[in-house]
């Protein structure tokens, strides 16, 4: 087989984007109320730094997601996952099983290491197309066949 990659990223921040419109909506308000009705000028410079920090929580909750995925690589040998605490590599014939949960899919190397994948709900679907190509992988290496 030749090797695959698969990339899982984590759920954007809807709660971070949310809260950010939320500033924009008000910090052109403030803009808009101070140049249109006479407000006070301070107003107008408050909207617009209102507005600057919504635009910085957008960008780091973009950051933030972007930095958070997990990029799995296999192959015919073994498996390579880099993540941002690091990288970590092993054989297939050094798993001797592999577990999944809603939302977890674990390799063990024996009975005290362990390897974990972890997903969000909403990436569920990735993670289960990463368990699929690891049980095949995993079947390869020990020469199971399907007997159809």
């Amino acid at each position: 087989m030749e090797s695959t990659r698969h990339v899982l990223r984590p759920s954007p921040a809807i709660r971070a984007f949310g809260l950010a419109a939320a500033l924009a909506l008000a910090g052109a308000a403030l803009t808009v109320g101070a140049s249109a009705w006479g407000w006070p000028l301070a107003w107008g410079v408050v909207g617009l730094v209102v507005i600057a920090l919504a635009l910085v929580l957008v960008g780091l909750a973009w950051a933030a997601a972007r930095r958070q995925q997990v990029t799995v690589e296999l192959d015919d040998d073994g498996y390579r996952i880099a993540e941002p605490g690091g990288e970590r590599a092993g054989a297939w014939a050094e798993v001797t099983r592999m577990t999944g949960a809603p939302g977890r899919l674990t390799l063990h190397h024996g009975d005290n290491e362990r390897v974990h994948l972890v997903a969000s709900p909403q990436r569920a679907e990735a993670l289960d197309a990463v368990a699929a190509d690891i049980a095949q992988r995993l079947d390869n290496s020990r020469g199971y066949t399907t007997l159809i």
